[in-house]
């Protein structure tokens, strides 16, 4: 081989392992960013869990809540039913 082949051999070496750091350079950061991005859907997954759970609390909440008005307006209808019968019973 004569000189200018090695050299040319060795220039095009050099300039191929450049192309391919640059090329692992761009790969790296693309799988850096689709690392943030998996991070941030972890982390609004997580938020949407917590607000799912806040709104599964609310609603039992309500339906506990809404429950005990029937059973105050029940318990009342029934102290009255049973003031009715005493006064019946009573009368006679």
């Amino acid at each position: 081989m004569s000189k200018e082949t090695e050299i040319f051999m060795k220039l095009s070496s050099e300039a191929i392992i450049q192309e391919l750091n640059i090329e692992a350079g761009k790969r790296e950061s693309y799988i850096a960013e689709l690392e943030d991005g998996i991070a941030s859907m972890t982390k609004a997954i997580k938020g949407t869990a917590e607000d799912l759970r806040e709104i599964r609390k609310d609603i039992v909440c309500k339906e506990y809540k809404a429950e005990m008005k029937r059973m105050r307006h029940t318990i009342s209808a029934l102290r009255k039913d049973k003031s009715n019968l005493i006064s019946r019973f009573n009368r006679k």
